[in-house]
């Protein structure tokens, strides 16, 4: 889970271009990006399958993941938190760290929020 994790960053920080593409609606692209977009959520799928996260909650599981990745990258980026490029790398462990323990929570049937 984690390597997935880094490589979707590693990729957004390397290939920004790309990875904006990326954020395409799967309808309103062309067959081909539609192919190889449905080759990267079957990989991802495999990953969550590992960690017992299969059909609509992989599904969740991974927009969730997305989400987080892309918004830390362009926050890193931007260089909008920290000083330091290694504050990035610990902020980014923590936060799957946070992502990989809350995963259960897919799992629970008819989940309900924790209010704290």
């Amino acid at each position: 889970m984690r390597a997935m994790a880094d490589a979707m960053r590693n990729f957004a920080l390397e290939q920004p271009g790309l990875s904006a593409a990326t954020f395409r609606n799967a309808e309103s692209a062309s067959p081909d990006w539609q192919e190889a977009s449905a080759e990267l959520f079957e990989i991802a799928h495999q990953v969550f399958a590992h960690v017992n996260i299969e059909g609509e909650q992989a599904q969740e599981a991974l927009r969730i993941l997305r989400s987080f990745v892309r918004g830390f990258v362009i926050s890193e980026m931007a260089a909008s938190f920290f000083v330091e490029p290694t504050e990035y790398q610990q902020a980014f462990d923590r936060g799957i760290d946070v992502f990989i323990y809350g995963l259960p929570a897919l799992r629970a049937a008819n989940a309900q929020p924790i209010l704290y």
